[in-house]
């Protein structure tokens, strides 16, 4: 469903999370406690899902299921309160690798009211993520060259503008901007 983004979060989780720990955005955590009742505890959300299961199956010690409570590091993403520890550990290491910013603009993007708590789509997004520039032309000469492969080269008068322009007005890719940078995703 994610594709390769899950297998470089699940290979990478520790570096995502060391990312965060250095980064601007605050280290994703959650609050979780027992179903039952009873004191809680706060997790790092930014590490491979089955550590991140292991520390909880130690919390609860026995306990079939938790709630999560409170979480903070994920910028305005919601969370269920019955969110599987998989899609946190996936979305709190996507936090840590894009930013809160660029995943909560992702999620706002492909928000769906019946499910507001359903981020698979914004992840998935990612997996097209073909980088952050200053401009749509900028977009637009880095790909055209990428394609090219070194194999012509552009006109110099062609007007990478209209070309990026009309990339994203067919819909072959769309554009989050946040603050100067313009990220763009493929769609085809």
């Amino acid at each position: 469903m994610l594709g390769a983004f899950i297998s470089d979060v699940e290979a990478c989780g520790e570096v995502y999370s060391a990312l965060c720990a250095g980064g601007v955005d605050p280290q994703p955590e959650v609050y979780l406690t027992p179903l039952a009742g009873g004191g809680g505890a706060w997790f790092d959300a930014a590490q491979r899902p089955e550590m991140l299961a292991a520390e909880v199956a130690a919390f609860l010690d026995g306990a079939e299921s938790y709630r999560l409570r409170a979480w903070r590091g994920f910028g305005s993403l919601r969370l269920s309160e019955r969110a599987p520890l998989e899609d946190i550990s996936r979305l709190a290491n996507a936090v840590c690798r894009y930013g809160a910013a660029l995943i909560s603009a992702l999620a706002a993007r492909f928000a769906d009211p019946a499910s507001p708590f359903d981020h698979d789509a914004a992840l998935a997004a990612l997996a097209d993520y073909a980088g952050a520039f200053d401009s749509l032309a900028d977009f637009a000469g880095e790909s055209l060259a990428a394609r090219l492969d070194g194999a012509a080269t552009l006109h110099p008068a062609a007007d990478l503008s209209r070309l990026g322009a009309g990339t994203v007005e067919r819909g072959d890719a769309f554009a989050i901007r946040l603050g100067r940078d313009l990220h763009m995703f493929w769609t085809v």
